[in-house]
């Protein structure tokens, strides 16, 4: 007997048809009589009387049913609790690759990730829960969390596949408060114009296609289409905050 054959007798019981019962579980009424009668047989118990009007639950089908409703509400709780044991991260997308690539702190098996842009995570984080927090900037006033600086080496980028032309511009993340835009916001203001991308991952994908210079992640230097604009490394924090227990 399974989870399965306690929601048939249920469906069953509160139906008092086995007719009524095959349309609401799309089941043949063969294989749904079937069904019963293992359940009585592994029981030893006769569930069920037959009358012109039906089906009637016999006093162990009764107890049964108490039994059948009990377990389902206990599943349905457990299914609660472990889905809220679930760590929840809020994290932007340039960290939660850090994280995946070096760190190794999220676990996305039990993770429930948020990802949302640099300027949008401290409000967030003081809306709602998070167990853990990754952020560019430090989050004043978060109460019951333990605040870790981290690094991120960095350098410029460009096309391995092509020459870097005097016009190719530098490609910056469209978020004013990601830390990559503003640190190549101030190196090169004088020096070239700048186009706004409104993701990390878009900004890989250009740089490879030649189409742009960018501020990136130095583990990232393995990828075959980039390779570095300058010899120069930047580092660039960022804060990681965990609930307290």
């Amino acid at each position: 007997m399974n989870f399965n054959d306690m929601k048939i007798f249920v469906t069953i019981y509160e139906t008092k048809s086995i007719n009524k019962s095959s349309k609401i579980l799309q089941y043949a009424q063969s294989n749904l009589s079937a069904r019963l009668k293992v359940i009585e047989t592994e029981l030893g118990a006769k569930l069920f009387l037959r009358n012109y009007n039906g089906l009637v639950p016999t006093e162990k089908g009764d107890l049964f049913y108490q039994f059948c409703k009990e377990t389902s509400n206990n599943l349905e709780n457990l299914k609660k609790r472990i889905s809220k044991a679930k760590v929840r991260v809020l994290i932007s997308e340039l960290l939660l690759n850090h994280d995946i690539n070096n760190l190794h702190t999220i676990d996305l098996g039990i993770s429930d990730i948020t990802i949302k842009k640099t300027s949008e995570i401290p409000s967030v984080a003081q809306q709602e829960d998070f167990d853990k927090i990754f952020c560019f900037q430090e989050i004043k006033n978060l109460k019951n969390y333990d605040e870790i600086l981290g690094n991120i080496e960095a350098m410029y980028f460009c096309s391995s596949n092509q020459l870097v032309a005097k016009e190719t511009p530098f490609l910056i993340n469209k978020d004013e408060n990601c830390p990559f835009r503003k640190r190549t916001v101030r190196e090169f203001a004088h020096l070239k114009e700048f186009v706004e991308i409104d993701s990390f991952e878009n900004i890989i994908t250009l740089v490879e296609k030649g189409q742009g210079i960018a501020l990136l992640p130095t583990w990232l230097k393995n990828r075959l289409n980039i390779k570095p604009y300058t010899q120069d490394f930047v580092n660039i924090p960022f804060y990681q905050y965990g609930k307290k227990v």
